[in-house]
């Protein structure tokens, strides 16, 4: 959770790619003000790295 906070400090968004993070996320509904859905364009982005 300690990251996740520090995320929200610093002002920015979570894409929960790595299924673990998203496992947490749906057990801590308290961060979904700054969670984002994993779209495709995201997925994209990452497959061509």
């Amino acid at each position: 959770g300690e990251a996740l906070e520090s995320t929200r400090a610093d002002g920015l968004r979570i894409v929960p790619v790595c299924s673990m993070v998203a496992g947490y996320l749906e057990k801590h509904s308290e961060f979904n003000d700054v969670v984002d859905p994993v779209t495709t364009d995201v997925k994209r982005v990452l497959s061509a790295r």
